[in-house]
């Protein structure tokens, strides 16, 4: 869920409202627009789902609001102070071992020390309630109390398979608490590991930062970036998911490449690890995590152009980003505009990656705040000491495709986004053809319908996931006859070509339609 509407002052126009995206197609994005919604998403954002897809509640970490988009039974004031103005300010966890109760952790601020969060509060929401709906059954428990730094709350699963770890860094961000959700609740303690402190530690209002894991757990990354004029800190440090324990932290100093600097900075890992993102203001860069300094690897791979959307004109500046389950990185903007950034292909080196700024234009203005999920879809690390719960990583297949050379349209690149650690890779490309590569490219030799499945397996156990997908040539020449026209291919993603006989007065009308039915381009051709 994201958007924008609700607030005091907010137009009643079709450009404010909520929006749900659903990536059930994997291919691309879908999208519902509630508008009307009062619920006032700006920065603080988290949403849950079912094992379906099936959304069952959202918040700004101040309301909650069930699938209807209503305010759920009980759901108001669960926080106060501002926390939804916060990136990752509010982080839903699923209780361990309970398939209907979930835990929503908020920051909130000292009333008179607003640059620091200075409390962690857990409210439990009972889906059982309300005839599915779900209710809120306790609200706002105190569970951490200190200087923090503001937002960055982020999960990953223990090594057993079942509970979930919560770092919570310290204002200067010099220590930091761990957290621990199990099903017996959620108890932090300060770890005894030292590092080294923030390196602009005067300025305290760092609102603007983000933390992230990679998929499998063991990278732990976070940017701090002040609100003010100062470059970003980047840290990165190894997480050992049996204890809790961080280390080899590693820092590198982001500078604008605008001497204005500019507000928040956002970060996301590669889903095979080994690239890091980072996003500030008007610079998008990657970073090779596989090289000790990761420093020295620094691309930029995308610059602010200048771009402006919505009816205030803000610019569409990098922020705070999310690796979607399609395996693309999406990039939010600061301050809110109709559109988002992405890194198409986030495993690739340097510009290869394809980073996309305002590829995706949304109906409605989008929150300054990326929805705050952790992994939901990573299980123990067979073989530690913790893989002690007997749960099985048992593979579940998933994958997305694409043309990507437009002079090649028979070409086709497939992306394995699978999940809970699959060892092995069978695809079957509906021609005949087949590969056990994990992200192979395959050429068909004429357009059609092709039956593609996907087999993921390990030790534990196999998924297959078959889907069709339509396979169009680039016709061979002009039509012939009056104004005859032919358009390929429709739908399209990436580009389209639009054919025209050369007959005196042959003038068609070209009306170019979103995914959504919305009209956003009329052209005389």
């Amino acid at each position: 869920m994201a958007g924008l509407g609700g607030f005091k002052g907010t137009p009643l126009n079709d450009e404010y409202g909520n929006i749900l995206i659903d990536f059930s197609n994997h291919n691309r994005p879908d999208t519902t627009v509630f508008n009307g919604g009062d619920l006032y998403i700006a920065a603080g954002n988290a949403s849950i789902c079912d094992n379906q897809g099936r959304l069952l509640f959202y918040t700004n970490g101040e309301q909650i609001y069930d699938r209807r988009n209503r305010l759920m039974a009980n759901g108001d004031s669960v926080m106060g102070n501002q926390v939804s103005v916060i990136p990752q300010s509010a982080l839903i966890i699923p209780v361990p071992e309970n398939d209907s109760l979930y835990w929503l952790l908020t920051q909130e601020f000292h009333p008179n020390k607003v640059a620091e969060a200075w409390y962690i509060y857990k409210t439990l929401i009972d889906m059982r309630l309300e005839g599915g709906l779900g209710a809120v059954v306790e609200k706002r428990k105190l569970v951490l109390a200190d200087a923090m730094a503001v937002g960055s709350l982020t999960a990953v699963k223990h090594a057993n398979g079942r509970d979930w770890w919560l770092p919570v860094f310290r204002a200067d961000a010099a220590r930091y608490h761990i957290g621990l959700v199990t099903p017996a609740g959620i108890s932090f303690r300060l770890a005894e590991e030292t590092f080294l402190p923030i390196q602009f530690p005067e300025e305290k209002n760092r609102a603007g930062g983000q933390a992230v894991f990679s998929l499998e757990g063991n990278v732990y990354a976070r940017v701090d970036a002040p609100n003010n004029l100062k470059p970003a800190q980047i840290t990165v440090f190894d997480f050992d998911r049996c204890t809790g324990a961080l280390s080899n932290q590693r820092i590198h100093i982001l500078k604008s490449p605008e001497p204005e600097g500019g507000f928040g900075a956002g970060v996301a890992i590669s889903p095979n690890g080994r690239y890091l993102y980072v996003f500030r203001t008007r610079i998008a860069a990657q970073y090779d995590l596989s090289v000790p300094d990761f420093s020295s690897t620094e691309r930029v791979i995308g610059l602010w152009d200048g771009t402006v959307s919505g009816p205030f004109n803000y610019g569409t500046f990098f922020w705070n980003a999310q690796l979607g389950p399609d395996g693309r990185i999406y990039v939010g903007s600061f301050p809110s505009t109709f559109l988002w950034h992405y890194v198409d292909h986030p495993d690739r080196p340097g510009d290869a990656c394809a980073f996309v700024p305002r590829g995706i234009e949304f109906p409605v203005l989008m929150g300054y705040g990326m929805p705050n999920h952790p992994n939901y879809r990573l299980g123990p690390l067979d073989g530690s000491p913790c893989d002690t719960l007997g749960i099985d990583n048992l593979p579940l297949a998933r994958w997305r495709w694409a043309r990507e050379d437009s002079l090649a349209p028979l070409q086709v690149t497939f992306t394995d986004l699978s999940a809970y650690a699959p060892t092995a890779w069978y695809w079957t490309f509906g021609d005949g053809g087949s590969s056990t590569l994990q992200h192979p490219v395959h050429t068909y030799q004429k357009p059609g319908v092709y039956t593609v499945c996907l087999v993921v397996s390990n030790a534990y156990g196999a998924d297959t996931l078959c889907r069709d997908i339509v396979i169009e040539g680039e016709p061979t020449g002009p039509p012939s006859g009056a104004c005859s026209v032919a358009v390929r291919p429709n739908p399209f993603e990436d580009r389209l070509v639009v054919w025209l006989n050369e007959e005196a007065g042959c003038e068609p009308f070209f009306t170019l339609f979103d995914a959504t039915g919305r009209r956003v381009k009329e052209q005389l051709l």
